[in-house]
């Protein structure tokens, strides 16, 4: 008897430990389900390429960056693309077939709208990092925020 006794009482202990597997069990049942989930949504994001645009097509690129900026109510005060210099290629090199091009950008917005803004750029079809930012506040309005951004983009020679 005293046999049963002290199995019935491991038993019991084990109880509380189980049902916290099965709770962490379908905890993690559930994140498979959302993971799978989103990466179903956003598959094509994940494998869709970027567009390297010709260096002649400079103003395609601004365009789109205006109607983003418009899509995002960012307020584009001044765009000025840089190309940046090129280093002399050594003898026997490859030449590139890419260039560096940055964009300074002088913007007028809220903060929601700037991140909705460069979360559309990472997700444009078109090859965008941000290099540099910089946020100050206005003086006539609290609400908006000035922002100096430079955008960094390749280009096909």
């Amino acid at each position: 008897m005293s046999i049963t006794r002290l199995q019935l009482g491991a038993l019991k202990k084990l109880e509380p430990k189980i049902t916290k597997l099965r709770k962490d069990l379908g905890a993690l049942d559930k994140g498979l389900i959302i993971m799978r989930d989103f990466k179903n949504k956003h598959k094509e994001t994940l494998t869709r390429s970027k567009k390297i645009i010709p260096e002649d097509q400079i103003d395609y690129i601004l365009q789109e960056l205006s109607i983003i900026a418009k899509n995002d109510d960012v307020k584009i005060i001044q765009m000025k693309p840089v190309k940046e210099p090129q280093a002399k290629p050594v003898n026997g090199a490859v030449a590139l077939r890419y260039a560096p091009l940055s964009i300074n950008l002088d913007l007028v917005c809220d903060y929601h709208h700037l991140g909705k803004f460069i979360n559309n750029l990472e997700n444009a079809e078109i090859l965008f990092a941000v290099e540099s930012m910089r946020i100050t506040r206005q003086e006539n309005n609290y609400f908006q925020q000035k922002v100096s951004l430079v955008l960094k983009t390749y280009v096909k020679k």
